[in-house]
């Protein structure tokens, strides 16, 4: 994130000045006498994907070769171990065309929802550098300060996809295993649980269904496991998410609530 950060710097003391009717569109809003700064005019968004986030794409693959690779080590060990803690006699297969694809699916995901999070960073806080009185050093000194490129973020990144290819590694295991018949989600009772999932807390669902948990608008997204998006849930639902689910086997008692 950091080597990411050093060439929209580069690229920033070469683009050219912001459009004048940037200039001119802050003083109107200026003098209104806001109290808060407003959302970034659509010139000016184009004007930093056009100078500084013209790679996004190319960001995008990086993230996604970098997700894969992980997700891949990761979801082959913790599937390896799941097979092995169960009374089978399969062994744990890298190559399942299901799990493959889902996993393509989702580093894929995860690298749109990243980059496209780092280009919002990147234009909020360039615009808040415009909107104070532009200069390379502030803008730059902006983005150095901004969350987008901190330690946090790149924390909270890690950590999501650690447990989720822990998760995703347990849920394909479990599914080659074929004695799973169901699952429960576990909600993790500790201070910031989310609602949602304290909510779903003992939901069962049969194995290959998804669980419907509520995402911060309260609305209800399906998930397979605590941390997928292979059903498009947001991530309220998901980022830092210390949730999981309980296997159901076969002749256990078992119904859907």
């Amino acid at each position: 994130m950091r080597n990411q950060r050093d060439v929209y710097i580069e690229r920033l003391k070469k683009a050219p000045e912001p459009p004048t009717r940037v200039l001119v569109d802050i003083r109107s809003l200026k003098s209104t006498k806001r109290e808060d700064i407003p959302d970034p005019t659509d010139v000016f968004r184009y004007w930093v994907i056009t100078n500084i986030l013209s790679d996004s794409f190319e960001q995008i693959g990086n993230w996604n070769n970098e997700i894969y690779d992980f997700m891949q080590e990761a979801m082959e060990l913790t599937g390896g171990y799941t097979l092995a803690s169960l009374d089978v006699d399969i062994v744990f297969n890298p190559r399942d065309s299901v799990m493959l694809r889902w996993l393509q699916e989702r580093s894929y995901r995860e690298a749109q929802l990243i980059q496209g999070a780092t280009d919002e960073f990147v234009i909020g806080a360039l615009w808040n550098a415009v909107y104070e009185e532009y200069s390379i050093p502030a803008a730059a000194e902006y983005l150095k300060t901004d969350f987008g490129f901190s330690q946090g973020r790149a924390e909270r990144i890690a950590r999501t996809e650690i447990i989720s290819a822990g998760r995703s590694g347990q849920y394909h295991g479990d599914k080659q295993s074929g004695i799973v018949i169901g699952k429960e989600w576990k909600a993790a009772h500790q201070d910031r649980t989310r609602a949602g999932h304290l909510e779903a807390d003992a939901q069962k669902v049969a194995f290959e269904n998804p669980f419907y948990v509520a995402n911060a608008d309260g609305q209800l997204e399906p998930l397979l496991f605590p941390g997928d998006t292979s059903y498009g849930a947001s991530a309220s639902n998901v980022i830092n998410c210390r949730c999981w689910y309980k296997r159901i086997l076969e002749g256990e008692p078992f119904e859907e609530t």
